[in-house]
């Protein structure tokens, strides 16, 4: 399962509000069975953000799509 769309509103940053809140949503998905998440930080920042809460690079996601058909 994908974590996504997480933002919190420019008052409340900093204040590891977004932190606690994927750490929850995190252990709710595997309390309900997903065996795997993972998502897409937008920035280094963000990155480090979820490293801290134990999530870690595995690899790169790339599109590729073929021209269709003539």
């Amino acid at each position: 399962s994908e974590l996504t769309g997480l933002a919190v509103a420019v008052p409340f940053r900093r204040r590891g509000v977004g932190a606690a809140l994927a750490a929850w949503l995190t252990s709710s998905a595997f309390a309900r069975g997903c065996r795997t998440v993972w998502l897409e930080p937008g920035d280094p920042d963000v990155e480090r953000i979820y490293a801290g809460l134990g999530y870690r690079r595995i690899g790169e996601k790339i599109g590729i799509s073929l021209a269709p058909p003539a």
